[in-house]
Formats: structure tokens, sequence, C-alpha cells
């Protein structure tokens, strides 16, 4: 585009177009997970940071059945 006001207007209407599109499409598996406090969150966060330097704080009982 060598029009500036088309290329403008595109830059602008760029996250309204993005917004519809993700309206417009079903949610991913990642999204239907069922809400979490945030303590849950931040307890999940520290033990991934943590899992990537190598320290192993995984608290479940392995031995308390089905864990889902």
């Amino acid at each position: 585009m060598s029009n500036p006001i088309a290329r403008a207007l595109g830059w602008a209407l760029m996250p309204v177009l993005l917004g519809l599109l993700m309206l417009a499409l079903p949610p991913t598996g990642r999204h239907r997970t069922h809400p979490t406090t945030r303590a849950a969150q931040r307890r999940r966060r520290r033990t991934l940071w943590l899992a990537t330097v190598g320290v192993d704080v995984d608290r479940r009982n392995i031995h308390a059945g089905t864990a889902r």
C-alpha cells in the first residue's frame, strides 16, 4: 500500500479484526480448563520455574489413585 491513509487505517483496524477472528474461532483446550485460584496458579508457576533449574518440588501423592 502506497497510500498513507489506507496504511494508517489498516493499522488502526488490525486489533479489531484480530479480536473478531478470536471470537469467531472455537476455544482451544487450554481455555477450557476450570478456573483455579491465584494461589494454585502461583504454586504451579513456582514449581515450573524451579523445575527449569533442576529442583524437584512435586508434592503430589502418587499412591492416592487417579489424579483427574
